[in-house]
């Protein structure tokens, strides 16, 4: 399956690392358990986008894994 698909998943993933946006805030998470007990500005965008995206009134977002870092200045 690869030797079929391996000249496009590599062209996706250099696709998916390409910057596609800059934030005008640090969007980073140095510390996930205080990113859930508090607003922070990361849970703050995708809230946005959320509510951007469907026209709702309401977003509901949580941090799910330890793994997640969040974004820098420049969005990918």
């Amino acid at each position: 399956m690869m030797a079929m698909t391996g000249k496009v998943e590599s062209l996706k993933q250099g696709w998916l690392d390409q910057p596609n946006g800059r934030s005008q805030g640090d969007l980073l998470i140095t510390e996930p358990f205080k990113c859930r007990i508090a607003p922070h500005p990361f849970i703050q965008f995708i809230h946005q986008v959320q509510l951007a995206a469907s026209g709702a009134e309401l977003s509901v977002a949580s941090l799910l894994s330890e793994e997640t870092t969040g974004f820098g200045l420049l969005l990918r």
